[in-house]
């Protein structure tokens, strides 16, 4: 762990990368952890915003994938659970999958915003073998980069199953939320 403020890789927190990856569940979890132990290789804090990051599912081998990277790669984490999903095959708890910010460096003030539904993955996930409790959701957390300074990330999975419109309708709530530091 990197005490809040300071870089492990440049000195002073002078360069900030952000890198939104879909990790699909965590599924080859090898593969994902190289890609970014090769990214942190490079200089300045690093942020890593993964969705669909698999929590004790049975299709993953009951591994919590953000947290089993964040641990081999000795970043801080923070974990939002989007849908509970009923095809686990784990006896003694159920699945989940949701989204996560890995980083180098303290992360600060994390909160969930959830979305409006636009899509009910409980009564028409059925059909496509994918029921599920809860809906979409954005993780947001502030991150020191030195200086004083703080910036805002957010981790957003946006239902594919949505028009223009209702994209449009989210984001606008997003920014809303993540500006004014207004939980939800």
């Amino acid at each position: 762990m990197v005490p809040a403020g300071e870089d492990n890789r440049s000195g002073g927190g002078s360069i900030l990368r952000i890198i939104a990856f879909n990790i699909h569940l965590g599924e080859h979890e090898e593969e994902i952890a190289a890609y970014l132990a090769g990214q942190l290789k490079q200089s300045g804090v690093v942020v890593f915003l993964l969705s669909e990051a698999d929590r004790w599912h049975s299709r993953t081998s009951d591994r919590h994938t953000a947290r089993n990277l964040a641990e081999r790669l000795g970043l801080t984490m923070a974990y939002g659970a989007e849908f509970v999903e009923y095809s686990d095959k784990t006896p003694d708890r159920q699945g989940a999958s949701g989204n996560a910010i890995l980083c180098n460096c303290a992360l600060r003030d994390a909160r969930i915003v959830r979305h409006t539904i636009a899509y009910d993955w409980k009564k028409f996930g059925k059909f496509t073998d994918s029921a599920r409790d809860g809906g979409r959701m954005a993780l947001i957390a502030d991150v020191p980069v030195g200086y004083g300074a703080v910036v805002r990330v957010v981790s957003a999975h946006l239902e594919n199953r949505s028009d223009g419109r209702g994209v449009r309708n989210r984001w606008t709530i997003l920014s809303k939320r993540s500006t004014t530091g207004r939980r939800s």
